[in-house]
């Protein structure tokens, strides 16, 4: 790291909020931490599928959880206010601003873990000296310096930042000295030993047992599955029809308080209730609930239904790249983009429609696939085909759009493709 961006960033560090510390660390997962995580090891996968599912799940629970954690914050902030209410109010507002904190706690020990285990991604359309980049460029680099002996404290140091204002400004600083000096020098090491007290907070805090309101655990099953709807049974896709409109009342009603609080109670309650059916539809959350089981639950549970209802395959050997993902009935279209692999795979088992190096059309009730790119194919019209057949080879351009043209379902319920 250059002393130029070295006066860049500590220049930057006054200004820098928690909402761009996020940022930061989500641009640091998509570069790819190089420390294996012991903690909550990354799983072997069976299929393509599998392993695409479990990182573009924990892709949508990371940015869940940083927005979690920042609005668990403003509302501990404005619980503080507490300390004006008669005293039998006071002491039920103090223990709900303590089950708040606790969960904020834990999503924060939680996301620091789980970003150790997000793949390798480079940063595209960054511009060569935004503070984001550098931070979450100069954090990777400074926790590869790291000795193993200090690696539990430096991620220590991460996580405590994510809920202390002052313990983020300290950690962002420590990072640059490190990367500048070493993680030996003094000036590091002193801004190590500044953190030491937040870090003693942070641990003591992660050991308070108490509930979690049940209110926050089915908010957050629902703003993670919220994108993912199409892969949800009917009655659940009800559900969440019923919060979104909620949703909108709340938009409109938002000079009115009396009014706003009646439908934040409401939509509080729908939550709970889609959480109930999806517990009935086999998602394993316990009553107490633990942010560490919800990634495994929702990817277990996710990855069953696909498994036995699913009638799309991947079209690719790899995972690839989404260059452009799904939305739903608006435009059904997925653009990947191959990596590795020459071939372009059915994803069913059908008949061909049309062919040309253009396009190749694909029926499979009741769904028509349109794979649109630059192909040598090696089908012809009129062909059936199996699930995971080869199709064509990619000529010059690996890039491609795969459009769903019907479905019975008015999307493409369960199928791995509406993930995107």
């Amino acid at each position: 790291m250059s002393r130029l961006a070295l006066v860049f960033l500590l220049f930057c560090v006054a200004d820098f909020s928690q909402e761009d510390f996020f940022t930061d660390i989500d641009q640091t997962s998509k570069v790819g931490v190089v420390r294996e995580n012991l903690k909550n090891p990354r799983p072997v996968f069976k299929t393509v599928e599998q392993e695409i599912l479990y990182d573009h799940l924990g892709e949508t629970i990371t940015r869940v959880r940083e927005q979690k954690i920042l609005n668990l914050s403003q509302k501990i902030s404005k619980l503080d206010d507490a300390a004006t209410l008669p005293v039998s109010l006071k002491k039920e507002y103090r223990e709900r601003q303590k089950s708040l904190d606790r969960l904020r706690h834990r999503l924060a020990d939680r996301h620091v873990d789980s970003l150790l285990n997000v793949p390798y991604k480079t940063l595209e359309g960054r511009q060569e000296h935004d503070v984001r980049r550098v931070v979450a460029e100069q954090a990777q680099q400074a926790l590869a310096k790291v000795s193993e002996e200090n690696v539990e404290t430096f991620l220590d140091s991460w996580k405590v930042s994510l809920v202390d204002g002052g313990a983020r400004q300290t950690f962002v600083t420590y990072v640059a000295f490190v990367n500048l000096y070493g993680p030996d020098h003094p000036l590091s090491k002193g801004q190590l030993d500044f953190l030491e007290t937040y870090r003693n907070s942070f641990k003591e805090q992660l050991k308070e047992a108490g509930p979690i309101p049940k209110e926050e655990s089915a908010d957050l099953a629902y703003e993670v599955l919220r994108k993912h709807v199409s892969m949800l049974s009917r009655p659940l896709r009800s559900r969440f029809q019923k919060i979104q409109l909620l949703e909108e009342s709340l938009g409109e009603a938002s000079d009115d308080l009396r009014e706003t609080g009646l439908i934040l109670r409401k939509m509080d309650f729908q939550k709970q209730i889609l959480l109930e059916l999806l517990q009935k539809e086999g998602l394993k959350i316990s009553a107490d609930f633990d942010p560490d089981e919800l990634e495994k639950a929702l990817f277990d549970w996710l990855s069953s239904s696909i498994d036995e209802q699913r009638r799309l395959g991947w079209p690719l050997l790899e995972r690839g790249v989404v260059v452009y993902g799904f939305e739903a009935q608006a435009n059904p279209l997925v653009r990947l983009k191959a990596q590795k692999t020459n071939d372009l795979l059915a994803l069913c088992k059908g008949k061909i429609s049309v062919v040309s190096k253009e396009f190749i059309g694909l029926k499979c009730s009741p769904y028509i696939i349109r794979l649109e790119g630059d192909f040598s194919p090696v089908v012809k019209d009129g062909q059936e085909v199996e699930k995971g057949q080869i199709l064509a080879a990619f000529r010059e351009v690996n890039l491609f759009n795969v459009t769903i043209l019907n479905s019975d379902e008015g999307g493409i319920a369960v199928d791995l493709l509406s993930f995107f």
